[in-house]
């Protein structure tokens, strides 16, 4: 039994480095932000979120670097002291987008901070038609051309965001992830920990045993995280009471372009309402990201900026942050704590059991890093399959973010090329041909 008690010793302690080493620390980006990483759950995400995604393995050292981030923004230090920006709480992309006015000219240089758009165009896939036939070059007048030899592909992006009212058409939205905490969050949030819940039961009925409650703690902190979340800056649209407020949705039968977008950006027509860019010129704003390829998004500066500043933001509230670090620390000492049970008290069989359940969590956190889990289930993951599957059906590459009162409307448009020059010809030939619509307007 000594001899065993030693390799047992042993092996926890390898699981516990393995397993410090590979915890993404992005799993406590969702503890303390629910609303915005479960957004996007269904139940065809429920067996990867079940299988990949419990909080009870060695997650001690991604709760260290969480913590560290919450002391570097002096979050610690007192009530509405320190910054969100760039914690766990409310990361920061770290990019700048440039302002172009409604003739194309350009403005300033700003920050996107915490921009949700930029992610989910980030993920965009590539077709397959694409990756069968090449990406579509053009020459200097954006006459198609012959394209060269592929060094590797890079996307131009062009987002349009509009307001739109309530209406009676049937639409797939995604709400908005700033309100309190609904029972689909907490449906996900018990999806995520059913091996866990399953495995303490298991033990209970089988030893009778109170070390049954290790399996059911990272529920209770994911449980008691999700009720006292941090409310969120919301969104914030047009007055309803304005006419002139909304635009109307493009018609279903739009068809996409993905492959070949004209060189002018896209507008939705309307008969019945008018644009809210005719009220507000629209502007826009460049976003380059070296990995993700260029982004042009184009709307109402009020509606466009948001998204930029305060959108999502946290509200300051001393005691739901104070709940919300005790939970980050309570979910750090949830391996130690398991670890000690296990070789100090634990029957040899029970401790089996847990050191198999800590080799299986192990094991789903690298399955979950390495496959682009911290996408699984978030509102950028929704959005981004209203797009795809829009073009999938041969119709314009429309998603929605709101609620019953109204929403965004977003219109997407993207092309592939071969070099990055070549990209960054066509983005120029946007903004020329945006400069060219002002100067016909003058």
């Amino acid at each position: 039994m000594a001899d065993q008690a030693a390799v047992n010793n042993a092996l926890g302690t390898i699981l516990g480095y393995l397993g410090a080493e590979i915890a993404p620390p992005d799993l406590f980006e969702r503890l303390l932000w629910p609303q915005r990483f479960y957004n996007g759950f269904s139940w065809t995400a429920t067996p990867k979120l079940a299988l990949l995604m419990s909080m009870g393995g060695p997650l001690h050292r991604a709760a260290l670097t969480v913590f560290d981030k919450i002391l570097h923004n002096d979050l610690l230090k007192g009530k509405h002291i320190g910054h969100m920006l760039g914690s766990p709480f409310y990361s920061d992309s770290g990019l700048k987008y440039t302002v172009y006015d409604s003739k194309g000219w350009k403005e300033e240089e700003e920050y996107v901070r915490n921009d949700l758009w930029s992610r989910v165009v980030a993920h965009y896939p590539i077709p397959s038609s694409a990756l069968a036939t090449g990406p579509t070059a053009y020459t200097e007048k954006g006459v198609p051309a012959k394209p060269a030899k592929i060094r590797a592909f890079h996307k131009v992006s062009y987002l349009k965001l509009s307001a739109i009212e309530d209406s009676s058409q049937p639409r797939i939205v995604t709400e908005h992830e700033t309100g309190a905490t609904s029972p689909r969050v907490y449906a996900a949030i018990i999806v995520t920990e059913l091996i866990s819940v399953a495995i303490g039961i298991i033990v209970f009925a089988v030893w009778r045993s109170f070390f049954a409650l290790l399996w059911f703690v990272p529920l209770i902190l994911k449980f008691i995280s999700a009720a006292f979340s941090l409310q969120r800056e919301p969104l914030k649209l047009p007055d309803s009471s304005s006419p002139t407020s909304f635009s109307k949705p493009p018609s279903p039968s739009a068809s996409s372009e993905i492959e070949k977008p004209p060189l002018t950006p896209r507008t939705t027509t309307s008969s019945t309402k008018t644009l809210l860019a005719d009220t507000t010129p629209p502007k826009l704003f460049e976003i380059h990201n070296e990995k993700h390829g260029f982004l042009l998004i184009e709307g109402p500066e009020e509606l466009v900026l948001q998204f930029f500043r305060h959108y999502g933001h946290p509200i300051r509230n001393r005691f739901r942050e104070s709940v919300q670090l005790l939970m980050i620390i309570c979910m750090g000492f949830v391996f130690p704590v398991g670890l000690v049970c296990c070789l100090v008290w634990m029957p040899v069989s029970l401790q089996y059991v847990w050191l198999g359940y800590q080799l299986y969590t192990t094991l789903a956190m690298h399955v979950y890093r390495f496959t682009g889990g911290k996408m699984w289930a978030t509102t950028e993951e929704q959005l981004l399959e209203q797009f795809v599957q829009a073009g999938q059906r041969g119709e314009a590459q429309v998603a929605y973010l709101g609620g019953p009162r109204g929403c965004v409307m977003a219109e997407l448009n993207v092309t592939f090329h071969g070099r990055y020059a070549e990209g960054k010809a066509h983005l120029e030939r946007l903004l020329a041909a945006k400069k060219l619509e002002g100067s016909y307007e003058k």
